[in-house]
């Protein structure tokens, strides 16, 4: 907890591939705000991003979610069925 404190302090959001489960173990384990969008497809499977904030700042990582979504059109975009 305190190693991600101490990143976190000089950034604001950090932005990440959310597979794998270390992504979601530290914020599970630490406290701090997720939040995981989608950015595209590989072989007709979804990927998405992570975008981790400090602790107790949901709103940083909601606008930078809001900015992305606005920015892209992958959450309009689902996987073709076969």
């Amino acid at each position: 907890m305190r190693e991600m404190a101490r990143t976190m302090q000089s950034i604001d959001v950090y932005v990440h591939p959310s597979f794998g489960s270390d992504s979601l173990l530290v914020t599970n384990l630490t406290g701090h705000p997720a939040i995981s969008l989608k950015a595209g497809f590989v072989d007709n499977r979804p990927i998405e991003l992570m975008v981790t904030g400090r602790l107790y700042d949901e709103a940083t990582i909601l606008r930078v979610a809001l900015a992305y979504e606005r920015g892209t059109d992958w959450h309009n975009q689902n996987p073709k069925l076969t």
